[in-house]
Formats: C-alpha cells, structure tokens, sequence
C-alpha cells in the first residue's frame, strides 16, 4: 500500500479552474476545492498532469504552480489525500524524526475535530540547511485520512508564494472530505496518536544521564529507539539510544560480542569508533553496546553531526567514549521501558 507522510516534506498536488485536466481526474476534481480554500489574492496560473491512480491506490494528488498576487511570487504547490492503515501509525501523524531530519522545523498541533496539524518548514537537500527550503502542511484523521501539501519555490527564487499559515488553512478545509480514497470500513474513529510512550521513557532517562551545562533537545524516536541532541555551546550532536530486553543466552547475540569487556558481574561491554554507515560525509559513530547479566541490552551512540545523512558539522561528538559508556552501564536503563 502506498502511504505518504510528512518527513523532508510531503509531495502531492492540486489544480485550479482553467487549467487542462482531463474529466474526472485528480486535479480537475481538486481544483474545485482549492479555489474555494485558498485565501484571495492567490491564484493557479498552470497545471502538471497527475499519472494515472489506480483504483485501489491510496493517494490521490495533483500538481500545480501557483502565484501570490501581493508579493507576485511563484512557487509549485502540491495537495493530496492518503488513505492510511487503522490505527493510525505514530510515524505518520508525527512530525518528521529529527535523527534522519535534522534541519526540520515542525509544530504539531491537535485540533478541535481530532485531527492533527503537522506544520514543517525543512530544506529541501538536508546537506545544505541554508538552501532551497520546503514548506509542509499535513491534517492526519484517526479514521484512516489524511490531507498534506507541500510548496517548494521556483527555480531562482527562495519564497514561498502560500505562507505556511495559510497552507494550514488549505489541509484544514472538511472541503476535501469527499474526495480520496475512503475508509475501508465504519470502525469509530480515534485521535491519531502523535508519541510513542517507550521513545519518551527511553529519552526521559537518557537526559538524566547526561551531564549537567550541556544543552539537550530534539528528544523523539520509535519502540525501543530514542534520541536527542547535545549543544556543548559549539553545534548539536546526535545522541542516540537502543533499549532491548534478550535471553541473555541467545545465539543471535554471540556475534556482537566476539571482541569485548566483561566486567565482573558479566556484562559484556563492545566499543567502537568507525564512520557512520548512515551519515553523511566526514561523519563518525562512537558506540557503546552494553549486554547486561538480565538480558537487557543498551547501545549508546553519537555523531559528530547532528542527524543521519547529512555532513559532520564537528570534529568529534560532544560525548566523550568514556562518558557513553557509562551512560550504558547505568542500573537506570533496568527500570526504563
């Protein structure tokens, strides 16, 4: 099934009157809806066809260059509406997860029909923050819909022609309920959920572990995942946690800790310095993967950069390996989760 949520910005699209769209298709429907939604002055000056949906497909989109008549800035807009499975999974009506988006700026807010706001502003190639920028507006339903669109600007500009606040005005309108994929079935539908409660346990912990003077933020993650970033007054660096519970004889471990510290009680202590599988260029990855006697299993990591993907921003992370592994040997990690 095909489903598109808000991370480096979500992609889909509308049309307004007078642009060539074939009857009945995406953009001739939802140009109808995005002239009586979008705010006067701005205006739809061409279309881009949309490809063919099929039937079972659960996106619908289109996409347009629209015009600010104030300002008389162009910038390409796109409007979609997903179909999303039931419940709602946390990923897509949270804002984008900061580890793999660094640059992100995201608010999320819950409104009065149930549903949630997602407003992000991100660049469009995370390697260059400073750059061409995107702007996201997503409202996720708990009974399976979701409506997002996405600016970016015309080559040779850096505006936006819709203020963010207005792209909110646009996803918000219960004018688009009637098109998209419908739900699947009549089950009673529930505030998509926005946190994941063993994330916020695992970054709860970790910020009483670090350091006091260090500023932290950015705190987010999924199940046994949780992150944050650590300012040392000079840039972020990427903190992160893996919180896992084994049999503490099982096989699938044995590779992991081939070449390791076992203090006194048993844990098994592995250390590593190598470049970042997952970063971007120049970036390392200093690990501590701690096995407890109890089978609980702690990896502490950090970059020196402040996400995945993108380049290092640093010489070394703010955490120091002395300081990582005592992080993942804290009897804390037992009582977390």
């Amino acid at each position: 099934m095909k489903v598109r949520k808000l991370a480096a910005g979500v992609v889909g699209a509308v049309v307004l009157g007078g642009c060539a769209a074939p009857a009945d298709s995406p953009g001739q429907s939802f140009a109808g809806v995005l002239e009586t939604v979008l705010p006067p002055g701005f205006t739809v000056i061409s279309a881009r066809p949309a490809p063919p949906v099929p039937p079972d497909d659960s996106v619908v989109s289109a996409s347009f260059t629209v015009k600010s008549g104030a300002a008389h800035v162009e910038a390409n807009l796109g409007v979609g509406i997903a179909r999303l499975p039931v419940p709602v999974p946390v990923l897509f009506a949270a804002c984008p997860d900061t580890s793999y988006h660094p640059y992100s700026r995201c608010s999320s807010t819950v409104l009065a029909t149930g549903g949630v706001l997602n407003l992000d502003t991100s660049p469009v190639d995370a390697a260059a923050p400073d750059g061409e920028q995107r702007w996201s507006a997503q409202v996720t339903f708990g009974d399976q819909r979701q409506v997002f669109a996405t600016e970016t600007p015309l080559a040779g500009s850096s505006e936006a022609a819709v203020p963010l606040a207005e792209l909110e005005t646009v996803v918000s309108s219960p004018r688009w309920d009637p098109l998209g994929p419908q739900p699947a079935h009549s089950a009673p539908a529930k505030p998509p959920a926005t946190g994941d409660p063993e994330a916020r346990a695992i970054v709860e912990t970790l910020t009483t572990l670090v350091p006091q003077g260090l500023h932290v933020a950015d705190g987010g993650g999924q199940g046994g995942y949780g992150h944050l970033t650590v300012d040392d007054s000079h840039v972020r660096a990427l903190v992160v946690v893996t919180l896992q519970r084994w049999k503490r004889d099982d096989p699938t471990l044995a590779p992991l800790y081939r070449t390791t510290t076992t203090d006194l009680d048993g844990t098994k202590i592995a250390t590593t310095d190598l470049p970042s599988p997952d970063g971007g260029k120049d970036v390392r990855e200093w690990k501590v993967d701690v096995l407890h006697p109890s089978g609980v299993r702690v990896v502490v990591s950090t970059l020196n950069a402040p996400g995945y993907g993108v380049p290092a921003t640093r010489t070394d992370p703010a955490l120091a390996q002395a300081l990582l592994r005592r992080i993942a040997l804290s009897p804390e990690w037992e009582k977390t989760g």
